[in-house]
């Protein structure tokens, strides 16, 4: 499981997600959304410690809509990345 799991609003917008952090190449892994983290788009993103700060980053500056959560006793819970 990842450190951190960002989820999207849309289907759209978590692909668009991907193709930037592809780009950058950073490691990452495109993973179903957990049930009960939120509604709507059924894709996240997970990510490690390490690239949490460029991740977060790339994603600000391409203006892309996210919600963070960072695993924590084996769940997920919500974080302010801003």
């Amino acid at each position: 499981m990842a450190d951190y799991l960002l989820t999207f609003p849309s289907t759209y917008t978590a692909l668009k997600a991907e193709e930037y952090l592809r780009r950058d190449g950073l490691p990452f892994r495109l993973l179903p959304t957990p049930s009960g983290l939120v509604r709507g788009c059924g894709l996240s993103i997970g990510f490690g410690e390490g690239v949490r700060d460029r991740v977060l980053q790339v994603l600000k500056e391409r203006r892309i809509r996210f919600r963070c959560y960072m695993k924590k006793d084996g769940d997920y819970e919500p974080i302010n990345p801003y």
